[in-house]
């Protein structure tokens, strides 16, 4: 627009924007648009495709062809040069013979008559744009890149046109590289400018509402909520737009269709490519391994977020190769461009997909958040709670289990339907601990009129969560939020060092409208430490005084002391409620003792099948790698304490006590 008012720079590269974005975020729609007011010459460096009808507008093969000709610099600067030149003589020629039944008000009408031009049919089979660029006559090497910005320099930077690059590929020392790691000496030139990628595109959009909202507290319900056509009005802007392009052609399945195509987003590949690609999963060739840690760590950062370690490059590989690839956004790039911002936003038809994924191609999930710990591309400091946001998934999808057993096939696959509160507890804890918690009464049983248990207090209530979100702030969550969380199908992750809870899901009390008075929480507290310590959950100050909240304690990290043969000399672990109305509670902590509504309080010990029912007995060692809780003396091999002192005088940890201090002649030491 600088341009366009006149505002030109003589600085190298500054007219030249790249944007890099994820598939279907509408990247090649904002180049249409801008098509409208600025005179355009579009070209598809795609190079030729198979199938033309995947990509939009259709590939210019001959251009990309005749572009990488030749890997060497110097040529390949002279064969860009010269398509240049033909283009824009092309191009001038195509323009003196567009009809023309009016004089041009401005330059804007000029572009929007340009642009309607060149998508006329200009042949049997092709555009006016794609018969113009033929006459003229990318892959993603750096030396066709580089060659195509010098030789769009020559133009001169000063002149008034500037040129937009469209790419899912994040290679910021490609499309954007830093000073350093420019090819050419006019691009290192410190005083030249090189823009930092524009990341900005639509989001939750939905054309079809045409500018409406897509909630209005009391106007759903739950299962209204869980329908594809529903959940594809958030997001990216393709699944609406591709939906309702099929409805209005007329064709059947439009609707199972955009699961599968929201799966093909996510995956990179059909379900039917996918489902013959699993079947050779057994093979360890490294292709095989890289796809499918690619489409698992996809899936789990859609449904359970994850922290990639951008400290480390290998971390930002795998961040562009599923900003490529799968369906990761880049939020920002910073202007320095050394790495970008990326993650999963709340995308429910994108959830539901990647639940499919998880659930009907026998995924080892917790084999592949090993795996990404172990290669240094996770963040370790919140292991954690990712780990009891992984396990709230499970029991999510294993209550979802008895509702597929229904005769309408439609249920039978969806993955995003609401859960009763019970049913979610009931998968959530192995079988032995179900009683007690249905049984259980408010731990704040003193303060509460006719208190009841835990069943009563939540019969009919109901949870809906196919994937989970981050919160910017402690005091963003109420009702409000809780009600459009469970319309969009997202449960909350509270933002670094939030006080008190850690894990938010919104429940329903009933099955009505979803309206912010009938919502309350599930409130966790998540401790991965080795050793039991008191833990007080605050209710949200946004919940409604009387409703009743479940406040769960998941402490992960607890291990019962076992003996050399394995056998348990003191259990730690276990599951604890208030199961009397006459128990001891504790003294409530809050400013002025302000009123709240039955507080079910469920403390659960250990991270085991013991525990919890979407642990298997054979996965237990997975989790305890994941966690990472146990220290050197509770994993050594030799359990008896004349080996374990010996580890000690080798100093892994500092303790009061006579094998590490053995050096020293004072007796205080050792106590």
């Amino acid at each position: 627009m600088d341009i366009k008012a006149g505002k030109t720079s003589k600085r190298s590269y500054h007219n030249i924007l790249p944007i890099i974005q994820s598939s279907g975020t509408g990247k090649s729609r904002l180049a249409h648009e801008v098509a409208s007011l600025i005179f355009t010459l579009p070209l598809n460096f795609h190079g030729r495709l198979e199938n033309k009808s995947s990509v939009y507008p259709e590939p210019d093969g001959n251009v990309a062809e005749y572009l990488t000709a030749t890997s060497d610099r110097k040529p390949a600067k002279a064969r860009h040069r010269c398509f240049l030149r033909s283009l824009i003589k092309t191009a001038l020629e195509y323009l003196e013979k567009m009809p023309s039944d009016e004089t041009y008000k401005s330059f804007s009408d000029l572009a929007s008559a340009w642009r309607a031009y060149l998508s006329e049919s200009g042949g049997a089979t092709e555009s006016r744009r794609a018969e113009m660029n033929k006459k003229c006559v990318a892959d993603d090497g750096s030396t066709c890149y580089d060659a195509l910005l010098s030789a769009l320099q020559d133009f001169g930077s000063h002149n008034p046109y500037f040129v937009i690059t469209l790419s899912t590929h994040s290679r910021l020392d490609l499309h954007a590289p830093t000073h350093r790691r420019v090819h050419s000496a006019r691009g290192a030139d410190p005083y030249a400018f090189h823009q930092a990628p524009w990341t900005e595109v639509p989001f939750d959009c939905s054309i079809s509402l045409r500018g409406q909202p897509i909630y209005t507290p009391g106007t759903i319900t739950l299962d209204d909520a869980a329908m594809p056509e529903y959940m594809a009005k958030y997001g990216r802007p393709v699944f609406d737009a591709r939906l309702q392009a099929v409805r209005k052609s007329g064709l059947q399945g439009s609707v199972a269709g955009i699961v599968d195509f929201a799966f093909t987003k996510l995956v990179d590949r059909t379900p039917e490519q996918y489902s013959h690609i699993s079947r050779v999963h057994n093979d360890t060739t490294a292709d095989v391994n890289i796809l499918f840690l690619g489409v698992e760590l996809a899936a789990l950062a859609t449904r359970v977020l994850l922290d990639f370690d951008i400290s480390r490059e290998s971390a930002r590989d795998v961040m562009q190769h599923l900003l490529s690839h799968h369906t990761l956004i880049a939020f920002s790039i910073p202007q320095h461009r050394e790495y970008m911002r990326a993650g999963t936003p709340s995308e429910p038809i994108l959830a539901h997909a990647a639940a499919k994924l998880m659930n009907e191609f026998g995924l080892d999930l917790v084999r592949s958040l090993t795996e990404g710990f172990k290669h240094g591309l996770l963040d370790k400091g919140q292991r954690g709670e990712l780990v009891a946001r992984l396990l709230l998934i499970f029991a999510h999808d294993k209550a979802q289990a008895p509702q597929r057993s229904l005769s309408d096939p439609a249920a039978a696959t969806n993955w995003s339907r609401k859960v009763p509160v019970l049913t979610f507890l009931n998968a959530l804890f192995a079988a032995d601990h179900h009683e007690k918690i249905r049984n259980c009464f408010p731990a704040n049983a003193r303060h509460v009129n006719q208190p009841v248990t835990l069943d009563k207090a939540f019969d009919g209530a109901y949870v809906r969560f196919s994937h989970f979100v981050r919160l910017g702030s402690s005091d963003i969550l109420d009702t409000h939020v809780g009600a459009a969380a469970l319309a969009r199908g997202m449960a909350f992750q509270g933002c670094h060092l939030q006080p008190s809870w850690d894990i938010a899901i919104p429940v329903l009390m009933k099955d009505t409208k979803i309206d912010p008075s009938h919502v309350t929480f599930i409130l966790i507290q998540v401790k991965a430490r080795a050793t039991k310590a008191s833990v007080y959950v605050k209710p949200s100050k946004g919940m409604i005084v009387g409703h009743p909240c479940i406040i769960i304690e998941m402490h992960l990290g607890i291990r019962d002391d076992v003996d050399a043969e394995g056998n348990t000399k003191r259990s730690s672990t276990g599951v604890e409620v208030y199961e009397r109305p006459a128990a001891l509670e504790r003294d409530l902590r809050s400013a002025g003792n302000v009123p709240e509504g039955p507080r079910y309080e469920v403390k659960a010990y250990g991270c085991s099948s013991e525990i919890y029912g979407v642990i298997g007995s054979q996965q237990e060692y997975q989790y305890a790698s994941l966690l990472a809780t146990r220290g050197v003396f509770d994993e050594h091999a030799r359990r008896e304490q004349v080996y374990l002192d010996c580890v000690q005088r080798m100093k892994p940890v500092w303790e009061r006590n006579q094998p590490c201090f053995d050096w020293a002649d004072d007796a205080e030491l050792y106590r």
